[in-house]
């Protein structure tokens, strides 16, 4: 009488991955990196102006509009500083308020132009009045 046994061993999902042979079971991949195939011996890093904020996914989320990361395999990401300002998702750095323009909260995705009466003499800064 023969016993049931496997017949093939079965790749990782994605989001996942086996590092070692004889597993099993599968890894899911950390926070910050993912796996967009099956069979993957290791997940990759999220890319600058990307992020996962959960394990086992098999795809990056780009940062929204008003915030950044310049790092790879991070888990978010991080606002605008004042006097700065992000336009578009999946953005690595944010762009410095041009001379008479400011930003006077964090995470903002423009400048504001400076009133009657003020002005900023150099980029990234805020009004003088």
């Amino acid at each position: 009488m023969a016993l049931p046994g496997w017949t093939a061993c079965a790749k990782c999902a994605t989001g996942s991955y086996g590092s070692t042979s004889g597993l099993s079971s599968c890894s899911a991949c950390e926070t910050g990196s993912y796996a967009n195939a099956s069979g993957l011996v290791a997940c990759d890093k999220c890319g600058a102006g990307s992020f996962t904020s959960e394990t086992g996914l098999f795809v990056c989320s780009q940062c929204s509009s008003g915030t950044f990361t310049s790092d790879s395999g991070v888990s978010s990401c991080s606002l605008c500083m004042t006097g700065s300002y992000g336009t578009g998702n999946g953005q690595s750095a944010c762009n410095a308020c041009a001379e008479g323009s400011f930003a006077s909260d964090s995470g903002l995705m423009y400048c504001s132009v400076c009133g009657t009466g003020t002005y900023t003499s150099a980029a990234g800064l805020s009004p003088v009045f």
